[in-house]
């Protein structure tokens, strides 16, 4: 035995050695503590990136230092994105040596570039595939949640989107992760103001703005109150407004939220018909903002100089908004056009890459696998001649104790059958003497009762029963069907006498006629009758007259 566990730790060893050799990889220390600092510090992380000499580096390094820069420019707004062909080279890289956590972040980035490029089905794929490198990973997961909820926020499709981000709060606060959950109530804020529902967005983004400062990222805080300050704006309170926009731009002075925030801040002023300060505000950020920006300037103005009377510029403001307005859609719908049209080319491209790539890593474990297969069947041959010599000293002992087990096997079945056959018959006795005590009793309820109604029924056949005749009746009920009236009152108490009456003639199994000539009454009548009886005692789908032999 100390000889086969010495040949099973070795085989362990060797098939543990050919599996990590294949994909363990060693970074520089400098760039792992650049990785884990950049969420926190981006700005401070970025620049000290740009200073490494990379040189000295390694393959590997090259593609983590990438990494690093591009998750650093999609972190920070004023950071120009990587290209979607970038982050496919770092794909392939890390596909290729397994990294699923960084693969998830890199295809969730991706998707975030193809929705900034109005490309949803690119980015409805890249989210997919983030999601399937997620795994079990929680916070992944919350991510791969958010971001399929961007492509349903531009698809306008408001209530899937408002699903995904419920979910998404849900894994926030099974984490207890308080950043988590301020991240996904902000972009339900989001989801509320594109849906006009202004009071939901100011009261989510309340919750959010109320922790104390220190606690969460100032650019994530400096949203907060932006999105807070417009919900305040559509709310018709600009005085509210412009205190949260000021508190944006002392977090973030970047030049996306000055573009931002001086719109919104113009609109205040407009609100609170300070139209001065409006102007100024608007005029002093005309050359900062893009064409989506400067329509909305434009729009602002116009209705600036409508409240001061100048019609004149009114007009030639609102022309400069139309202007840039149509612009600002004729190249979104041309690269919408641009970016449908070529799906089926990228498609077909990520398919034959996907091939490629899948052949390459068949070729490059085929070598590992030669190793563990080898390895295996040295181990699997010991073992077998160990197993093989010890089975021929059992095989007459086993044989024989299976002939007697199958004996003793049969022997029991038999007794078996036999002991289920005798219980057979004797309950089939039974069964026979219940039906012929039955038929007796029934024999004699009817000798007693049948009488007594014969003796009332006159000429046409109508019956007529007095009250010492239905107490006759009923008593007779009683004492063959132990005491079956009492029994009836208490399970159902609300019955009345006429109907205790006639439950008595059912459970005697008089017919349809014989009921019809007591009461009196056609035979669809009494059907009715005994329907009436069924729905108030509450019997379900059994039959009335099954129940009563059976109570």
């Amino acid at each position: 035995m100390n000889l086969k566990k010495q040949f099973l730790l070795i085989s362990l060893i060797q098939l543990t050695w050919a599996c990590d050799s294949g994909n363990s990889i060693h970074y520089q220390p400098a760039l792992l503590q650049l990785e884990d600092s950049l969420e926190q510090t981006p700005q401070k992380t970025l620049h000290a990136l740009w200073l490494m000499d990379t040189t000295a580096f390694r393959p590997e390094d090259r593609q983590l230092y990438h990494y690093i820069a591009y998750k650093g420019a999609m972190l920070l707004p004023d950071e120009k994105n990587p290209k979607p062909e970038e982050l496919k080279a770092s794909i392939g890289y890390f596909r290729e040596k397994g990294d699923s956590a960084r693969l998830y972040q890199l295809y969730y980035y991706l998707g975030q570039v193809y929705t900034g490029h109005f490309a949803w089905l690119r980015a409805s794929n890249s989210f997919a595939e983030a999601r399937k490198y997620a795994g079990q990973n929680p916070r992944r997961v919350f991510q791969a949640k958010l971001g399929e909820a961007y492509v349903y926020r531009f698809k306008m499709m408001y209530k899937e989107e408002e699903t995904c981000l419920e979910q998404a709060l849900q894994i926030a606060r099974s984490l207890s992760d308080r950043n988590l959950k301020d991240r996904a109530r902000y972009e339900l804020s989001v989801l509320y103001l594109h849906q006009k529902r202004y009071a939901d967005a100011n009261r989510v983004l309340s919750q959010v703005v109320s922790r104390p400062e220190g606690e969460q990222p100032a650019l994530f805080r400096a949203s907060c109150f932006r999105e807070l300050g417009r919900s305040f704006l559509r709310m018709g309170q600009p005085d509210s407004a412009l205190v949260c926009l000021g508190e944006a731009l002392c977090l973030d002075n970047s030049r996306g939220q000055r573009q931002e925030c001086s719109v919104l801040r113009g609109e205040s002023f407009l609100r609170l018909h300070r139209f001065d300060e409006a102007e100024e505000t608007l005029m002093d950020s005309i050359n900062l903002q893009d064409h989506r920006h400067k329509a909305a300037v434009y729009r602002t103005m116009s209705q600036l100089m409508q409240e001061k009377g100048n019609f004149k510029s009114a007009s030639y403001y609102l022309e400069q908004s139309l202007l840039y307005r149509d612009s600002l859609d004729y190249d979104n719908h041309e690269e919408y056009m641009g970016n449908l049209n070529a799906f089926q080319e990228h498609d077909r491209q990520q398919r034959e890459l996907a091939q490629a790539e899948e052949a390459y890593t068949r070729r490059t474990s085929r070598f590992y696998q030669a190793i563990n297969v080898f390895g295996l069947f040295v181990l699997v041959s010991l073992l077998l001649f160990i197993r093989t010599y010890r089975k021929k000293k059992k095989i007459q002992e086993q044989l024989y104790e299976e002939h007697n087990s199958r004996l003793d096997l049969m022997a029991r079945q038999q007794a078996a059958e036999l002991k289920l056959l005798q219980e057979k018959k004797e309950k089939e006795a039974m069964e026979i003497e219940k039906l012929n005590q039955s038929i007796n009793f029934y024999k004699r309820l009817n000798t007693l009762t049948i009488p007594i109604l014969m003796k009332t029924q006159n000429a046409q056949g109508a019956i007529h029963l007095e009250e010492e005749e239905w107490d006759i009746i009923v008593k007779n009920t009683d004492a063959c069907f132990d005491g079956f009236t009492t029994r009836l009152k208490k399970r159902f108490p609300d019955l009345t006498l006429d109907e205790i009456r006639f439950a008595c003639l059912l459970k005697m199994e008089f017919s349809i006629h014989m009921l019809s000539n007591i009461y009196h009454i056609a035979k669809p009548s009494i059907s009715r009758k005994k329907m009436r009886l069924k729905e108030k005692m509450g019997i379900g789908d059994m039959n009335l007259d099954d129940f009563i032999q059976q109570f």
